[in-house]
């Protein structure tokens, strides 16, 4: 892609589109809640209870749940 783009390499990357990344030697975390904060603040919900998702960690979704 740098021959066909002209392309400046500036590190790693942090923020993107609002999503916070952190990279590691072995993976990659992709965290939301900046963005999500936001929109709860801007639709005058920020402080709202939160509610806890009734899944297992590492659940995959289908249509045809247990």
């Amino acid at each position: 892609m740098i021959k066909k783009f002209e392309m400046m390499n500036i590190g790693l990357m942090t923020y993107y589109l609002g999503i916070e990344i952190k990279q590691g030697e072995y993976e990659i975390f992709v965290n939301q809640e900046k963005s999500t904060k936001e929109i709860l603040k801007n639709f005058k919900m920020k402080d709202y209870a939160k509610v806890n998702t009734p899944i297992e960690c590492g659940e995959k979704m289908s249509k045809k749940m247990k």
